[in-house]
């Protein structure tokens, strides 16, 4: 896709949100509508859309330096009956 296309979609998204934060906050409204026309307790709260939509942490990558990612490999390659040769130069 070219990048002209990534930013139009992008731009649009800021406009009219979609994907699945937006499937969250249509769910999270209709759950709070039920939740509020269930009845609460008094003195208690109406809910709001944010509690029943779920907090994701975001995740986080491991940055591995390249001679790990090519210690791992040679173990795969092992693992699956190939044959190394090693041809790098070392300096």
């Amino acid at each position: 896709m070219p990048s002209h296309i990534w930013d139009g979609w992008l731009n649009y998204a800021q406009i009219e949100p979609f994907g699945e934060e937006r499937a969250d906050l249509r769910a999270g409204i209709v759950a709070s509508v039920v939740a509020n026309a269930m009845g609460r307790k008094k003195g208690q709260r109406a809910f709001k859309p944010k509690d029943f939509i779920p907090q994701f942490q975001p995740r986080v990558v491991k940055t591995q330096t390249p001679d790990a990612i090519f210690e791992k490999l040679k173990v795969i390659n092992a693992l699956m009956g190939g044959t190394f040769e090693d041809k790098r130069q070392v300096h």
